[in-house]
């Protein structure tokens, strides 16, 4: 049996309304593209994609859009963030941010220095850097990578 996706549209209003759409969801026909098979779910999972992998539906039609919860967690990530960042102080989220144009390895603009070694590099800190660390609040940078070190366990001696 063939159905338009305005059909399957109506047929989901019968039993869940778009007044039930939390704020923000996008409700109603999304992209439509006639396909002999499709998978009829409320929300998008793993277990709903191998269900309709299993039986072999190319289509699968959802109420809630899929990217709905991801696009929300986002959301409370960047205001968490934001939240996170007032705590810090400004001239060192700057400098961090500085180091984030640069695009180093992984994105990672940060290292720890652990038994007296760069954790991202495995380089040995040199003993000029070894001290300067000990200075409660100023920067020191590895000298290959430009990242910023910090001391990996605030107990860890440095051996000068």
């Amino acid at each position: 049996m063939f159905a338009a996706g305005n059909d399957l549209v109506s047929f989901i209003d019968e039993f869940a309304t778009r007044g039930w759409a939390l704020r923000g969801d996008a409700t109603g026909l999304q992209w439509a593209h006639e396909v002999p098979v499709l998978l009829l779910a409320l929300d998008f999972s793993e277990e709903v994609l191998e269900e309709a992998l299993l039986a072999g539906a190319p289509f699968i039609f959802t109420h809630q859009p899929f990217l709905y919860r991801p696009l929300n967690r986002l959301q409370q990530l960047n205001r968490q963030r934001e939240e996170l960042s007032q705590k810090i102080d400004k001239e060192l989220l700057k400098k961090y941010r500085e180091l984030s144009k640069r695009r180093l390895q992984g994105g990672r603009y940060v290292s720890l220095v652990k038994g007296g070694f760069y954790v991202i590099c495995n380089v040995s800190l040199p003993s000029s850097f070894r001290a300067r660390l000990l200075n409660p609040g100023q920067l020191v940078f590895c000298e290959n990578g430009g990242f910023l070190l910090v001391r990996g366990d605030r107990k860890e001696k440095l051996e000068r």
